[in-house]
């Protein structure tokens, strides 16, 4: 059996286990599940325990297994799992791993951007797209003291009411996934909001933390 998963993301497998005449085996017991990785240019050394064990869905004779990240976090792997149920054959899967190409280029490119904290022409074409695309959860954060570099004021912040907030954008946590799982992005950038003498903002700059 062979599976393309993406790599080091924590997924799950669904398998049967047949017996040696062919047919499927339910309640197996003493089940056993070990991994071993490798990649094009690092051979397999040992197998070692998953950290899960695999467990049957009711009792269909079709089981899973839960694969943590860091059991997929290199090119191949190569699972075997096996019971103390007699008769029943060994399940062989095999594991390809891959790496999105929207996240290669956050881990090299996107990286070097964000951290020149600068927002050309160029750059901010790329960060107004990836701003505002679906694979993206923005947070904005509103300031609550003066921030000087920003061009944030109490005044600005107040208008003449002493401790009421009225919308004025620090900046905004863009959380970026490309399977939409917020909670474990695969990168996040921050927008900085910046205004000028009359309270309105001017300028907008990308950044890998909160500071102007």
């Amino acid at each position: 059996m062979e599976a393309l998963r993406r790599r080091d993301k924590t997924t799950r497998l669904v398998f049967p286990m047949i017996s040696k005449t062919g047919n499927i085996v339910s309640g197996c017991a003493g089940m056993d599940s070990k991994y071993v990785q490798y990649s094009d240019n690092a051979d397999p050394v040992a197998f070692a325990d998953c950290f899960h064990e695999a467990q049957e869905i009711g009792v269909s004779g079709m089981y899973y297994l839960i694969v943590r990240n860091d059991e997929v976090d290199v090119g191949y792997t190569a699972i075997v799992i096996t019971t103390s149920t007699p008769n029943v054959r060994p399940q062989v899967i095999m594991i390809r791993t891959y790496i999105p190409l929207s996240e290669e280029l956050a881990g090299s490119v996107w990286d070097e951007l964000l951290e020149s904290h600068q927002l050309d022409d160029t750059f901010g074409r790329i960060v107004q797209e990836i701003h505002y695309h679906s694979y993206m959860d923005r947070e904005i954060v509103f300031a609550t003291d003066p921030v000087v570099d920003q061009g944030i004021t109490q005044e600005m912040i107040d208008y003449g009411t002493p401790g009421v907030n009225q919308g004025i954008i620090q900046y905004e946590i863009v959380r970026v996934a490309i399977d939409r799982d917020w909670g474990d992005p695969d990168f996040t950038f921050y927008v900085l909001w910046h205004y000028d003498a009359n309270g309105r903002c001017n300028q907008k700059k990308a950044s890998m933390d909160t500071t102007w």
